[in-house]
């Protein structure tokens, strides 16, 4: 019998562009399905029965599935981070841009896996009142290697970024409003591209990955009631949204919808959604 020893575990930290980043969770894995085929011997039910002119149970042979092909590969999954101080959000800059990079991630049980090629198909941010400021990156790829190490020690002191340490400036809002949570997302609705093999690889991995619209959304929640942001979409002007936690900074400009009213027990608060798109004046974007 082989004999296994216990190991740290999985979790651990994925490297990009020389940052490295800690991750709470980190779930990019590859996958692959077997894909069977019927009828390929004649008609024969699945169930017994004797409806509609069907054999019935007459101990006919079930026959198992024979016919069968590898599925196409797919590489993608989600990390779960927080802030820390003094470090840039390399994930950021992809989901904004919708540009590739190539991805090491390094887990605590002397395995390392590069990820080639990866997109950023969406990058949320959660902000919560007296909490720490985390990211979620739901990241695809076109090909994973892997192979074993013993560089997996990363012993650098990081400071968390939390809700103190926030800047938001959302106009519209007086500074004596108590903001309570703020959560966005950007969102670039990618897809996965295949084709023939005699045309790329004949290994049944993605060959590209398309970019689709950029979406930006989200929401913040205000304690009391924030009658001054009863607003309607056809009638109200762009507002922005200035965000600042230590390196990572932006601004949108932004819709609002109208302020929903909920009756519950408990502490009064206003919940504002809003759809959004880059301050290009702010940010120096050029599309």
């Amino acid at each position: 019998m082989p004999n296994f020893k216990p190991q740290a575990g999985y979790i651990g930290y994925a490297s990009v562009d020389g940052t490295i980043i800690r991750c709470n969770d980190f779930n990019i894995n590859a996958s692959q399905e077997v894909e069977w085929y019927d009828h390929t011997i004649g008609l024969r039910d699945n169930i017994a029965s004797n409806l509609f002119e069907s054999k019935g149970d007459q101990g006919e042979n079930q026959l198992q599935k024979l016919i069968w092909r590898a599925g196409v590969k797919s590489y993608e999954g989600t990390i779960t981070y927080y802030l820390t101080k003094d470090k840039a959000d390399p994930f950021f800059e992809y989901a904004r841009t919708g540009d590739g990079f190539d991805m090491e991630f390094v887990y605590f049980c002397n395995i390392k896996r590069d990820f080639l090629t990866c997109k950023v198909n969406s990058w949320t941010i959660s902000a919560t009142a007296g909490d720490i400021l985390t990211v979620t990156v739901n990241i695809w790829c076109l090909g994973v290697t892997e192979e074993r190490t013993t560089d997996f020690k990363y012993t650098d002191v990081e400071k968390l970024l939390t809700w103190d340490t926030l800047l938001l400036d959302i106009e519209g809002i007086d500074d004596d409003e108590g903001l309570s949570t703020f959560d966005m997302t950007i969102n670039n609705n990618l897809r996965t591209i295949y084709t023939a093999g005699i045309n790329f690889a004949a290994d049944l991995n993605p060959a590209l990955q398309r970019v689709g619209m950029q979406e930006i959304n989200g929401n913040f929640s205000l304690y009391g009631d924030a009658t001054s942001l009863f607003v309607f979409l056809e009638s109200e002007a762009g507002r922005t949204i200035s965000f600042t936690a230590d390196s990572l900074s932006f601004v949108l400009n932004v819709l609002f919808h109208p302020s929903e009213r909920t009756g519950q027990v408990g502490i009064m608060t206003t919940v504002i959604k809003f759809d959004a798109v880059w301050d290009q004046n702010a940010k120096g974007i050029d599309l």
